[in-house]
């Protein structure tokens, strides 16, 4: 069985070992010091103090990663470092200039290449955004690990924590620090890039099993009895369903901050909680912690008490997630309660250090005592954030060319660690979405890290995916039953993402770097290592709806999943898709680990599996399974 590794802080028993930097992969010259970290990782310090940094940091969370062999040298005033596929030297200095330092690296066709400071990215592939609120369109992307010139360098200014058996947000010191992390993987080595970065960053945990479900959402104030008849309209209408979202009409009004259940809307939450559980449902609530604890709340003057300030002067108290002590009761006397009623993860929708939140409100979930896997759900918090997932992409418009978007920015999210993006399904904001509209966004949405319908609180009732007239309830159903189906699959690639750091959306190019087409095809990913997408991302023709997506095929014999389409030739290849159709191929000779359709498909492992294998070369496929 492969869990997320559990972390310990105030909130948790189970201690950490100290951050320390290994001091096998070391090596200190004056006011430079150098650490070995893998054959292609080695972070570069300069300290104007000669004060280095050895407790982890946000981004740097492992501290203690067993150095590769190396050698070291010191000669006429130049350090020179060398582990097999990289050359570092150091000629001395008050800083790192393009005059004293350069690393070469070695590439995949045996030739070497030099980088000193100053050098410019030409070839980068992009990173993540922390989120797209009010996206319309394209957006600039930053740059992410991974580059066509082989090699990036990351300037790590995200905060420190500290060492010991209850790790704690700190700042960094205030003298100048350089703290660098240089990847220097090679052309065309992508996986190398993205296994170094989580073996200093830390894995990307497996989500628990109902997060690759099917989730509801939306920006509506429902009663208890809404809540009810919303699942019995899912379960009656037969489209699956895994988590229940409840969006900010749960608390008291006006504060968004609030903790209390809104009694005028859920009267008996701890009934409906246990209703829906009973239903092999998981539920989360909004959260945003950000406007601090007021008297509005009820637990305030028990609060006051707790952390040492007199309750009697009302004041609202600023959300304080640098303080252990504000933390640790903010935990035990708002959140701890409400998840001991039932509410299985939270929804951080705004905090104060997003990143820092994030791993608190991860570690909270899955204390000792639990028996939970660490869960969240929030905003992307930077580089290191992989150890927190899930991520909420924000709030984006109803429109094709934000549909398209999507596809790069979920794929090119792995770049950074970003792996597990949910994006609101059919946009939040601006109109309704029309039925084809919401159509292809499902289907896109079936296909992607996390599954998620969502809308703003205008516009009726929709949203809901038999809302949109009998074309689009039947292409939206053939989605999610595909989306049910594939869970073995899905839960299986989770798992190799843990283990390999590669994304559950891939880009073409992190499989097939030689191949000019696979930079090409933004709009087209590999799901997991055995599925190529390309949703239809643009409005079709007549009344069918008649897509056509440009795709590219690496060779082999791949199918189409739905309508047993085979393409067995290279190249690019016009697909047309029809409504209920989704250009999503299979491997030929793969075994495609599969279930049957049900209205909780992640409720438990497949029983029975369903192994689904088409004409091709000889594959192989290891499914993966625990207890979630």
């Amino acid at each position: 069985m492969v869990l997320a590794w559990i972390a310990a802080m105030g909130l948790c028993a189970a201690p950490l070992a100290a951050a320390t930097a290994a001091r096998s992969g070391v090596v200190v010259d004056g006011h430079a010091r150098f650490t070995v970290i893998t054959p292609t990782l080695i972070r570069m310090e300069y300290s104007r103090d000669g004060k280095f940094i050895n407790r982890r940091s946000y981004f740097a969370w492992e501290r203690n990663v067993p150095p590769p062999q190396f050698t070291s040298t010191h000669a006429d005033g130049v350090l020179k470092i060398a582990t097999a596929r990289m050359k570092l030297t150091w000629k001395g200095g008050t800083g790192f200039e393009a005059q004293n330092l350069s690393v070469a690296f070695l590439n995949g066709d045996g030739q070497w290449t030099a980088w000193h400071p100053g050098m410019k990215q030409t070839g980068n592939l992009g990173g993540t955004l922390a989120d797209l609120d009010g996206c319309t369109g394209a957006q600039p992307l930053p740059d992410g690990a991974v580059s066509r010139n082989g090699w990036y360098l990351h300037r790590d200014k995200s905060f420190l924590v500290s060492d010991g058996p209850n790790p704690w947000r700190q700042t960094r010191p205030a003298d100048e620090v350089d703290d660098w992390y240089f990847f220097g993987y090679g052309k065309d080595n992508y996986h190398a890039a993205l296994a170094d970065l989580t073996a200093i960053s830390g894995r990307i945990p497996i989500p628990p099993r109902f997060m690759l479900g099917s989730w509801r959402s939306r920006f509506k104030n429902y009663t208890q009895h809404q809540f009810q008849q919303m699942v019995l309209n899912y379960d009656a209408e037969k489209f699956p369903l895994d988590v229940l979202v409840m969006d900010m009409g749960w608390h008291t009004p006006p504060h968004w901050g609030s903790m209390d259940w809104n009694k005028k809307l859920i009267p008996h939450p701890t009934q409906l909680l246990q209703w829906l559980h009973q239903r092999d449902l998981h539920v989360t609530v909004n959260w945003h912690p950000q406007d601090g604890v007021g008297p509005w709340y009820s637990q305030y003057d028990e609060f006051c008490k707790a952390i040492g300030v007199n309750p009697a002067a009302k004041k609202v108290l600023p959300f304080d997630d640098t303080n252990q002590k504000f933390m640790r009761n903010y935990f035990r006397l708002m959140m701890d309660p409400m998840e001991k009623q039932g509410i299985d993860f939270w929804w951080l929708d705004g905090g104060v250090h997003v990143g820092w939140d994030n791993a608190l409100d991860f570690w909270n979930i899955e204390r000792p005592g639990t028996g939970k896997r660490g869960a969240s759900f929030s905003r992307w918090g930077g580089w290191g954030d992989q150890r927190y997932p899930v991520s909420f992409s924000g709030d984006t418009s109803s429109l094709w060319r934000v549909l398209r978007f999507e596809i790069p920015y979920t794929a090119t999210g792995g770049n950074v660690g970003a792996d597990y993006w949910s994006n609101d399904v059919s946009g939040f904001r601006l109109k309704i979405p029309t039925s084809e509209l919401f159509t292809r966004w499902a289907q896109f949405g079936v296909l992607s890290p996390v599954f998620r319908t969502h809308g703003t609180i205008q516009f009726g009732d929709f949203r809901y995916p038999w809302a949109y007239g009998a074309q689009a309830v039947s292409a939206t159903r053939r989605a999610y039953d595909l989306r049910a189906q594939l869970l073995p699959y899905i839960y299986t690639s989770s798992y190799l993402t843990w283990k390999t750091s590669l994304p559950l959306v891939r880009p073409l190019y992190l499989d097939y770097p030689k191949s000019a087409e696979a930079y090409d095809h933004r709009d087209e990913y590999e799901f997991g290592p055995d599925l190529l997408v390309a949703p239809i991302v643009t409005r079709g023709m007549g009344k069918a709806w008649m897509g056509a997506t440009d795709m590219w095929f690496p060779g082999g014999s791949w199918w189409n999943l739905l309508n047993n389409e085979r393409v067995n030739q290279a190249g690019d290849r016009t697909m047309l898709a029809s409504a209920g159709e989704i250009p999503v191929f299979v491997r030929g000779g793969v075994p495609l680990p599969m279930q049957p359709v049900r209205l909780r498909p992640a409720a438990q492992p497949a029983n029975p599996l369903v192994v689904r294998v088409y004409p091709g070369q000889n594959g192989s496929f290891t499914l993966y399974e625990d207890d979630g």
